[in-house]
Parts: structure tokens; C-alpha cells; sequence
């Protein structure tokens, strides 16, 4: 087993090369950078300014474990703006591609929210229609992840969806697909259940 930071760790102000450096001097062997509006790994970025960040992880010799973002709170893929939805597609189309591009074979994801508390004014959703619309997020970027060789990992978040490991299991498996799975976060999971449970039951 492999220890990895992410990125979220640190400082806000320091550049990815300073928070690598010192992740590695810790004992880290793996670092997750984030996926971002703009920055090293911003979403109007391409290949060529994306894969920079591997050079720069090559140069510390620090692994890259993944690829985070913290986009699809302000794009929920469940909302009942068209516009919004949209929005959600495109982060994770453009997330695929980053990944690709630093080398990483999975991103974290969420595909949906029926509401969020800790967000004033977050537009509430009907569970069963979050679901529909999860469902299809993922579908759609599916042949892209696959072509990539990236696994879109759904995360257990604070988003009042997919609240127990048996929907989490379901929801994952209908894809049918290795290019789907979990990006199980233990302490995420304490509020509603218990951790060794969801790793016996996702598997």
C-alpha cells in the first residue's frame, strides 16, 4: 500500500512543486492534484499545459495517485437547469482528458447532489431524479473514460445521495463496466454508517 496526499493538504499559495517536495520529504510516495477553474490544471487547459504537472511530479519523483476537483459543487449534474447539467458533462469530459494527460488512471467524481446543507440556498432535487441524471452523467463520458484508460470513482460526499453501500454498490454496478468504481472517503462515511461495512459491501 501506497501513501498519498492531496493537494487540499497545503497551503493555498504554494505551487504544486513546493507541495510535492514536501509531501515527498514526509515519507508520501502519492500526491493528488486538483482539478481546477483555471491554474495548473484548469479546465480551459489542454495536453500540452496539463502535462507539465507530470514533468513537475517526475522532477520531485513523486507519484500522481489521482486527479480531485471540487467543480461539480458549483454544477450539480442533477440540477434542473439545462444549463447546469451541462456544465457538470463538460467538467468531467475535460477531467477525463486531464487525467489522461498527467498520467493518472482515476478521478474523483460526483455525479450528483439532492441537496447540500453546508451551501446556502443549494437547489434541492428529487432523489429519483438526481439518480436518473447521475446515471446518465456517467453514462454518457463512459466510452471516453474507457478510451482513456481512466476510472471515473464515484465519492461518498455530504450530497444526500447514494446514502447507503448497497445504492452506492447498485449504482456502480449497473454500468457494468472496471471504468466505474468507488472513491470510498472513510470519514465522509461515519455520518451515516460505518467504514468497514461499505469496504465489505463495495468489495
Amino acid at each position: 500500500m501506497k501513501k498519498s496526499i492531496n493537494t487540499w493538504s497545503f497551503y493555498g499559495n504554494w505551487n504544486l512543486e513546493e507541495k510535492m517536495t514536501l509531501a515527498r520529504n514526509a515519507g508520501f510516495a502519492g500526491f493528488e492534484p486538483e482539478f481546477t477553474e483555471d491554474g495548473d490544471l484548469g479546465i480551459n487547459g489542454d495536453q500540452a499545459s496539463w502535462s507539465k504537472v507530470r514533468e513537475t511530479a517526475d522532477k520531485v519523483g513523486m507519484d500522481l495517485s489521482g486527479l480531485a476537483t471540487g467543480l461539480y459543487w458549483g454544477a450539480n449534474a442533477a440540477s434542473n437547469d439545462p444549463a447546469i447539467r451541462a456544465k457538470a458533462a463538460r467538467i468531467l469530459e475535460k477531467q477525463i482528458l486531464c487525467a489522461q494527460a498527467i498520467g493518472v488512471d482515476s478521478i474523483l467524481v460526483i455525479p450528483a447532489a439532492v441537496g447540500v446543507d453546508f451551501i446556502p440556498e443549494y437547489e434541492v432535487v428529487s432523489y429519483d431524479v438526481a439518480y436518473e441524471r447521475a446515471t446518465e452523467l456517467i453514462r454518457n463520458a463512459l466510452p471516453a473514460a474507457e478510451k482513456a484508460g481512466v476510472t471515473i470513482a464515484i465519492e461518498n460526499v455530504w450530497n444526500k445521495f447514494l446514502l447507503s453501500p448497497l445504492e452506492m454498490r447498485a449504482f456502480i454496478d449497473q454500468f457494468d463496466s472496471p471504468y466505474v468504481a468507488s472513491y470510498f472517503d472513510v470519514g465522509n462515511v461515519l455520518a451515516n454508517g460505518y467504514p468497514e461495512q461499505w469496504t465489505q459491501i463495495l468489495g
